[in-house]
């Protein structure tokens, strides 16, 4: 009776341990792979089952690394939002407006004194730029178009002109280079500074009053004399141009960004066929971006 009592407490303690084998077999088996995910055990994947089995046959085989949802806030896991990229291509769609700053004009066919001249409206610009990134540096070629209707003269002796006004109509292509102050990789709002430097297409036309007598000019006073409108034809002349800006990217996501950024452009003097010598041209520039990335 004794042996029997003792087989029927073994086989008791057997049958009861029986949950507790399956407990630490359930923990390394399931419990391992469910520790990155947030539900019950009834939600398991498909694929864990199908780890499970690999683990039964001993299979050698890689643990998937889940990230938890709540975890998602964490800066860690926003890091690498943006693609890993060595270089990447991109287009530009740019348009902004231009405010001509003072110039100099220099009449040195005439007997006038040198005028100032000022723009009186700011004007629309717009362009083109096809450009690559590299991390925190961009190169980049671009095309910029813009027209300044009427640009006045100040402080002129007008022995002849009562009013004298030119026409510019400017196309910029250059190269520029910026530095991305922060990495645009890890971070969506990156400031940014640069330099470029470039080749101008620039026609200027003449515009405005001038003293004359039977289409002739002639000095003010002169009898007989009334005044006359004038208009010239467009000359071309092509001036080179340096430029340093500044501004801010957005990633709007990984292939569209938005960019803000001013710029100011110097050009070097120009001398037309006319001999009026025009110096200290530069303009200042506001421009809004959008650019997507190949």
């Amino acid at each position: 009776m004794k042996n029997t009592f003792v087989k029927f407490a073994f086989l008791l303690g057997c049958i009861s341990s029986i949950p507790a084998f399956a407990d630490e077999y359930d923990n390394y088996y399931v419990q391992y792979m469910y520790e990155n995910y947030v539900g019950k055990r009834r939600a398991r994947p498909v694929e864990f089952d199908i780890l499970e089995q690999n683990l039964k046959e001993n299979k050698n085989i890689q643990m998937p690394q889940v990230i938890d949802e709540k975890d998602l806030g964490n800066t860690d896991t926003k890091q690498t939002y943006h693609l890993d990229f060595d270089t990447r291509f991109y287009l530009q769609l740019n348009a902004g407006v231009s405010q001509l700053n003072k110039y100099k004009l220099n009449f040195a066919n005439y007997s006038l004194n040198k005028a100032k001249m000022e723009n009186d409206t700011n004007e629309f610009s717009y362009g083109l730029s096809l450009g690559w990134a590299f991390e925190n540096w961009n190169v980049e070629i671009e095309a910029n178009k813009v027209k300044y209707g009427k640009v006045e003269t100040s402080d002129i002796n007008k022995t002849f002109l009562i009013e004298y006004n030119n026409k510019l109509d400017i196309m910029d292509l250059g190269g520029n280079i910026t530095y991305n102050i922060l990495n645009p990789k890890t971070n969506r709002l990156v400031p940014f500074v640069g330099v470029g430097l470039g080749y101008s297409i620039f026609k200027i036309a003449d515009f405005g009053q001038v003293w004359a007598k039977d289409g002739v000019p002639v000095e003010a006073g002169t009898e007989g004399a009334v005044a006359t409108n004038f208009e010239s034809g467009y000359e071309e002349t092509n001036p080179w141009y340096t430029k340093v800006m500044a501004g801010l990217n957005i990633a709007v996501s990984d292939r569209v960004n938005l960019l803000v950024s001013v710029d100011y452009k110097m050009y070097e003097d120009i001398t037309t066929d006319n001999n009026l010598e025009f110096s200290d041209i530069n303009s200042l520039n506001a421009n809004l971006g959008l650019r997507l990335n190949f």
